[in-house]
């Protein structure tokens, strides 16, 4: 199963944005991973990989139309997370697409 969760409720995609893995991202949104599967904390791939900065996975997962405008047990969304890290390529491409 694609989209079996973790401990935490984290899926194979969340763990692979979260990890830089372009690749096995690309594969697992080719088998049907859920791009808008929320973890314990209601955190999305998107989020993740919005904190950790890689723009290439975060435009992948806003074309394969990742919610940007979800938001977090703490009412954050990837918007933020991008912002607070400092990952401009991120905020820029997720304003682009209408992040509120």
């Amino acid at each position: 199963d694609v989209n079996k969760r973790d401990a935490e409720k984290k899926t194979a995609l969340m763990l692979a944005s979260l990890h830089n893995h372009e690749d096995v991202v690309r594969y697992l949104i080719s088998r049907g991973a859920d791009v808008n599967a929320l973890d314990h904390r209601l955190n999305t791939s998107l989020m993740l990989v919005a904190e950790v900065g890689n723009d290439i996975i975060a435009n992948l997962l806003v074309r394969n139309r990742a919610n940007i405008n979800a938001k977090n047990i703490y009412g954050d969304s990837a918007l933020h997370a991008a912002c607070n890290e400092n990952h401009l390529e991120i905020v820029k491409l997720l304003i682009e697409y209408g992040a509120d």
